[in-house]
C-alpha cells in the first residue's frame, strides 16, 4: 500500500504519481502482487480499479482499492488540477480517450461508489 492512487478520475490528483506508476506497475505485477489498497483523493468515493498494466486490459490483471476520506467534503472549484493542467492523454480508450474529467465511469474502473461513508476491510 501506498497513499496516492495510480488510478482515479478526480482532476485535482489525476496522474499525480504517473512516474512511479510507470516505474513500478510492472514490477508489482511481476513479483505477483495481487492487490493494493491506496487513499489520497479526498472525496467520498470507494473505487476498484482491474484489468490495469500499462493501460491494456486483461483477465489476469491485478485489482486496486482506492478508499477515500469519507469526510472530506471539498469545494466543486476546488477540483481543479494541480500539476500542469489537462494531461494530453488520459489512462484509456473510448469513450474517455484523451478526455480529462469523464462524464462517465471509466472503462479501467471496475466499481465506483461517491456515496457518503468510508471503507472497510
Amino acid at each position: 500500500s501506498w497513499h496516492p492512487p495510480w488510478y482515479n478520475s478526480y482532476s485535482s490528483h489525476y496522474r499525480e504519481v504517473e512516474c512511479m506508476r510507470l516505474e513500478m506497475e510492472e514490477l508489482l505485477y511481476n513479483a505477483g502482487v495481487d492487490i493494493v489498497f491506496n487513499g489520497h483523493v479526498n472525496p467520498s468515493l470507494f473505487s476498484i480499479s482491474t484489468g490495469i498494466l500499462g493501460v491494456l486490459p486483461g483477465p489476469c490483471l491485478r485489482t486496486r482499492v482506492d478508499t477515500e476520506d469519507a469526510d472530506d467534503r471539498p469545494k466543486p472549484e476546488d477540483n481543479v488540477p494541480q500539476f500542469g493542467g489537462v494531461c494530453a492523454q488520459n489512462f484509456g480508450s473510448e469513450p474517455a480517450a484523451n478526455q480529462f474529467c469523464w462524464d462517465r465511469q471509466p472503462e479501467w474502473s471496475a466499481l465506483r461508489d461517491g456515496s457518503f461513508g468510508h471503507g472497510l476491510l
